[in-house]
């Protein structure tokens, strides 16, 4: 009796999976594992496969509703702190690697509440451990934060202040490259969703 023996399927025709941000490729079974454990790229990967429900229940510390339409604002130090600055600079580092496959450095400036350079340096270091070099001005009016992010061609910018807001209201405003201010529908929601 002969045997005829079935060449193994080819699977080149398949597409190349990689963490948002990453040049590397991974398996599937590495994929789907890190979506099971929660890896906080899974919510930016068009592979994810979950709902953004099953990764957004996990901190309770970092909660939802500081994560607005146009920034992300709270109460200092109820809602803002530095364990959640800390954690929205991480996340924020990591979208700006994914959508924009950038490692360019993020500019960072504060209005001069009491509160305001401490979490500004807090939202840097954070940047800087997801992989983005950060550029603190310190206390400085947005014109100069726009200013400088566009002479030394940086990926982003970062302002701290509460604006008009009382004193005990403080977050960011996050401006991309092209100076248009980052929204909920392109970057904050995916930022809350990897901080939380």
């Amino acid at each position: 009796m002969q045997m005829t023996v079935k060449p193994a399927d080819n699977h080149d025709d398949a597409p190349k999976r990689k963490c948002p941000g990453e040049r590397y490729e991974i398996s599937e079974a590495i994929c789907k594992a890190r979506q099971a454990n929660r890896y906080p790229k899974c919510l930016l990967c068009t592979f994810f496969s979950g709902g953004a429900d099953d990764l957004a229940t996990g901190d309770p510390k970092v909660k939802k509703s500081i994560f607005r339409s146009d920034a992300i604002v709270g109460e200092v130090p109820d809602e803002i702190n530095d364990y959640v600055m800390l954690k929205v600079g991480y996340a924020t580092g990591q979208v700006i690697k994914a959508q924009r496959h950038s490692t360019r450095p993020v500019v960072i400036a504060c209005d001069k509440r009491e509160n305001s350079r401490n979490l500004s340096r807090i939202f840097g270091e954070g940047l800087k451990s997801a992989g983005i070099n950060a550029v603190n001005l310190g206390p400085a009016t947005p014109d100069m934060l726009r200013f400088a992010m566009a002479e030394h061609d940086m990926e982003a910018a970062a302002f701290i202040s509460g604006c008009n807001a009382k004193a005990e209201i403080n977050g960011i405003r996050i401006i991309s490259r092209d100076g248009r201010p980052i929204l909920i529908k392109n970057g904050i929601e995916k930022i809350g969703l990897i901080a939380r």
